[in-house]
Parts: structure tokens; sequence; C-alpha cells
């Protein structure tokens, strides 16, 4: 954490994610209310930063495919599939709570773009988010932060259009790079 100085003080950078591995980042509300629809579709305004508190940071290890593992008619194969916990090609993550939703990939991959698709939503569209400002869980109280989007501790995050709490899904990650051959796949499945 940041020292404290004298003056008129910015966010300060939150630099404690891991950048140079696969892993799945979410930042996720305390408190944020869930949706009642069924399924919930429409994501619940979380109002400005943070809602009912702090966000706390979660980042989980995770094993990347080459070719997407879903089919025309199984969008949520893979959030259902038993796998070890390290070989595991998704994330789960509760649903009502995840603001921020991203992946962090190994730092020697030059010039990756990361695209996000909600696959039981094809119409719901994700927005990238450079270094988001927000209070984190832990943190200084009070104190905001900004999450990097790249160079270390940098993850590359999404989230609705307009801020909320994300649907509850199967969430694809696309990396694509010159440098690593072709296309890269991670998944995250809230509230399943």
């Amino acid at each position: 954490m940041p020292s404290a100085s004298v003056g008129i003080e910015g966010p300060r950078p939150y630099v404690s994610l891991v950048d140079n591995e696969w892993t799945v980042v979410a930042l996720l509300a305390q408190d944020a209310p869930a949706s009642t629809e069924q399924p919930a579709i429409q994501p619940a305004s979380l109002g400005p930063y943070p809602p009912g508190g702090p966000l706390l940071v979660l980042q989980q290890g995770i094993r990347y495919t080459v070719g997407p593992v879903e089919g025309p008619r199984e969008t949520s194969l893979t959030c259902h599939a038993p796998v070890p916990s390290r070989d595991r090609t998704a994330v789960h993550l509760p649903s009502g709570r995840v603001a921020y939703l991203g992946i962090t990939f190994p730092a020697t991959i030059p010039r990756a773009s990361v695209t996000a698709d909600i696959l039981e939503f094809p119409t719901l569209f994700l927005r990238h988010v450079s270094s988001p400002v927000v209070q984190l869980s832990g943190m200084g109280v009070g104190r905001l932060y900004t999450v990097p989007s790249t160079g270390p501790g940098g993850a590359v995050l999404f989230t609705m259009a307009e801020p909320g709490v994300l649907p509850a899904a199967t969430y694809r990650f696309d990396v694509d790079s010159p440098g690593i051959g072709g296309h890269h796949y991670l998944y995250a499945c809230i509230g399943s």
C-alpha cells in the first residue's frame, strides 16, 4: 500500500495483482442487490462505487484452451463439467456481486487483444474498462485505488455498458496475439 503523503491526493495505484500467469480477476461488491428476474438478464444498478462498501479483489488461476469449449447449444457446458481445480477451464463466482470481470495473462505475450462475451446473452455487450478507480476491501479506508489495465499488476477488466452487477451466465475471454500462435480462451461462470 502506498505511503501517505501531505497535500491533495488522487487515486493510488493498486498493483498486487499477478500479471505473469493466466488468471480470472473479479471485483466483487459486498452487498450488491441480486436481480429477481429468471434468468437474470438485467444488471442491478451499483450506483456510485463502492456499493455498500469497498470492492473485494478475487483472483484465481486457470488453464486456457486453444479452442472454444462450448457448442452452439451448450453455452454453459464448461460451467458444469467436474474438473479438478488445478485443471479447471472455468472459475466459478457468486451471482449478484461481480462488478468487474477480467483476466491476466503472461507478460511475455506481445500486443494481445482481449475480447469478452456473455454466452447465454449474445445481445448484451461488455465494455473494456481502462484502469478503473475504486475503493478496495482491505486497503486504506475511504481511499480510491486505480487498478491498472497494463504493465505490472495489470488486469484486462470488463463491465456492462452501464456499470452494474454482471448477470449470472458463462463468460468467455478470447486472447489473440501474433506471439502466441492463435487464440487462447478462458472462462468464468457467475452463479452456476
